[in-house]
């Protein structure tokens, strides 16, 4: 649009406010109203007005003469209205526009070549040198910076503000003498981001942190306060004196290419600086559009990061904690941890297993209360969602380690997912993630896919993978990742880029039209099997040992085993735990209802160790018709049942080529 505009104060008139008495009033557009001459090269001019009428107000208008004119009169009215005010505001618009053309000493002419070499830094003398305009237009990461900035620029002509506009104004100022107020380059890319979706109907997910795992904000969590940091509790034995000292110490994991620590999932106070930094930052910028183009937030690996056992950062053979857990503890459990830290190094009599249980269970729970939950009450409170997935989904003895109780952590995610970071296919990740999400109610099981997959993966890989998971329950793939570059260490980042880098790219429409459909397709209806395979999580707390993990390694190979075994023979199951159980619905048809699941056969690994509740609602299962199989012989608290007939087991435990054998 060009707008040229003219505007004449009109002629001198006798003023007749001063002479008003009560009850009198005056028009003032007819004592200072402007005459705004304008020539317009539009489509659409200023005066082309939509007027919303009533269908009632108009069917009305057809039953007199009087009906009739009072509706012209509405509509009369209207337009005068609408003329006035635009009239209105094209000379204020044009005051705005001649008043800041006399503003030369505030001009700004901007010179982007030389701008990106003052911001890196580059001059004649540097490697690489500086770039002249010849060199520019063929520099990658130049033509980066020029897009943005002059998407700033365009975004501040409608935003700036001059000497006279107050700011709510759109001015046309011409570019030599335009006076420019700069915003910030992160405002610029996510509303453009999220207008354009919204122009094409795309939906968003916003990813919550610098990078991950999420929780510390890019490191201004910990900047706030470093007492945020996370923590551990680390025995320490004197072995002159023969004393044991608990010692409370940080955690010091670094998130990924950040030199913050990452902050304690524990505290609350940490998790609303967290979203202070994000969420809110977001809220504020794009707010008027969650609910609608932004589905929500995507959290990514949170969990406890002390005694992974990866790399010595001197927390090895740790526990999580934190200043307020032992008060936590006993408001739930009605005994006192620090009393009984012992037992959750040493098995020191029959209390130990219910103590370490109690522990990691109560740590779920605090961690669930104090984190997890917080983020998906503010997604819900803002008519969005908690995407994601946590970490190390594999392993149980990560589950015990990094959640407390995987399972029940993942419980509080609006889509529950997972992260497929290899292509190793002797794992039960998805398993894991499909079973929570039927026995929570959740209809999407999301799957975060391709990471680490290398530069060597195929279109035909894909796809398999594709098949692979949606087989086992996922109906939402998330692709890792769409780099926008792959220059210097990027492109070793967890590889491949899926995007215009890959050869295939240009063929990456059919593999996402296939994805588009099946995820579709297997997110209809209701997911139904018949098996439901018990999550040994209790049984490998009682004998976790944060030092030595090794007897909870071996028993999750016998349960890994098992279930990798039932899927070879495409006898599809559901991991249920252990409050899935007790709040199950028991059928008189010997099924076991839970959620819009309903099993009529219980599979149980690992056995050692069942509280009388567990037993009493598996027996209460047998009696209603319900088949229960002990994969590892018939525990002493069920012996009596072992000549009932619903009831079957394997008199002794298999060995590894007992397994292989039967997968064979």
């Amino acid at each position: 649009i060009l707008q040229k505009i003219r505007v004449e104060m009109p002629s001198a008139v006798s003023d007749p406010t001063y002479g008003l008495v009560d009850g009198e009033s005056v028009d003032q557009w007819k004592v200072a109203k402007p005459k705004a001459h304008q020539k317009l090269f539009v489509s659409r001019t200023p005066y082309m007005f939509q007027i919303t009428i009533q269908r009632v107000t108009l069917k009305e208008a057809f039953t007199s003469p009087e009906a009739m004119g009072s509706f012209i009169a509405l509509v009369y009215g209207e337009v005068r209205n609408a003329i006035e005010l635009s009239l209105e505001n094209l000379g204020r618009l044009t005051l705005s526009v001649a008043m800041s053309e006399t503003s030369d000493s505030n001009s700004q002419r901007i010179h982007l070549v030389t701008e990106y070499n003052t911001e890196r830094g580059l001059t004649s003398e540097t490697t690489p040198p500086a770039l002249t305009a010849e060199t520019a237009i063929y520099n990658e990461d130049f033509l980066r910076f020029a897009i943005m900035r002059m998407n700033n620029i365009i975004d501040n002509i409608q935003d700036m503000s001059t000497l006279f506009c107050d700011g709510e104004l759109p001015t046309f100022t011409n570019r030599e003498n335009m006076v420019i107020r700069m915003l910030s380059g992160f405002k610029r890319r996510l509303e453009t981001v999220v207008e354009y979706a919204q122009q094409l109907g795309m939906k968003i997910w916003l990813y919550d942190e610098d990078n991950w795992p999420s929780g510390y904000a890019g490191g201004k969590v910990l900047k706030e306060n470093p007492d945020y940091c996370g923590k551990h509790l680390k025995r320490i034995v004197d072995p002159e004196n023969n004393q044991v000292v608990y010692h409370q110490d940080y955690t010091l994991w670094h998130p990924a290419y950040s030199e913050s620590y990452y902050p304690d999932m524990l505290n609350k106070k940490a998790t609303e600086v967290f979203i202070k930094y994000t969420h809110q930052i977001y809220k504020e910028r794009v707010g008027q559009y969650f609910g609608t183009v932004i589905k929500g937030f995507f959290v990514d690996e949170p969990g406890f990061y002390n005694n992974l056992q990866l790399i010595d950062i001197g927390d090895d053979g740790t526990v999580c904690w934190t200043d307020e857990f032992p008060a936590y503890f006993l408001q739930r459990n009605g005994y006192d941890i620090t009393e009984n830290l012992p037992h959750l190094w040493d098995m020191i009599d029959e209390n130990t297993a219910k103590i370490r249980i109690d522990y990691y269970e109560t740590l779920c729970d605090m961690y669930k209360e104090n984190y997890l939950d917080v983020l998906r009450k503010f997604c819900e409170d803002n008519s969005m969602q908690l995407i994601g997935h946590l970490h190390y989904e594999e392993f149980l003895h990560y589950h015990i380690a990094t959640q407390g109780n995987f399972m029940r952590a993942l419980e509080s995610l609006s889509v529950v997912g997972l992260d497929r970071i290899d292509t190793n296919p002797e794992k039960i990740a998805e398993k894991y993630a499909s079973s929570a999400a039927h026995t929570c109610g959740s209809k999407r099981v999301m799957s975060e896919t391709y990471a680490l997959s290398g530069w060597e993966l195929t279109l035909q890989e894909m796809k398999r993978w594709v098949d692979y998971q949606y087989v086992r329950g996922v109906n939402m793939l998330v692709p890792h990742a769409f780099y926008c570059s792959i220059d210097g260490e990027r492109s070793k980042e967890c590889p491949p880029s899926e995007f215009y880098q890959n050869p295939y790219w240009k063929y990456f429409q059919y593999y996402a039209e296939y994805t588009n459909r099946a995820s579709y397709i297997l997110s209809q209806g209701t997911h139904k099997c018949h098996i439901a395979l018990y999550y040994p999580i209790h049984n490998m707390q009682a004998i976790y040992d944060p030092v030595n993990r090794e007897k909870v390694i071996s028993k999750d190979k016998e349960f890994q085993k098992l279930a990798l075994a039932l899927l070879d023979y495409q006898l599809d199951y559901d991991i249920i735990t252990k409050s899935n159980l007790l709040e199950a619905n028991l059928l008189e048809n010997g099924r076991m209802k839970i959620a819009e699941e309903d099993y009529g056969t219980l599979v149980i690994s690992v056995c050692e160790y069942f509280t009388q509740e567990e037993v009493d609602k598996i027996e209460e299962f047998i009696a209603h018709g319900g088949k229960v199989i002990f994969a590892n012989g018939l525990p002493e608290r069920f012996a009596h049942l072992n000549t009932h007939p619903n009831v079957l087991w394997i008199k002794e435990r298999l060995a590894d080529k007992s397994y292989t054998f039967a997968r064979e």
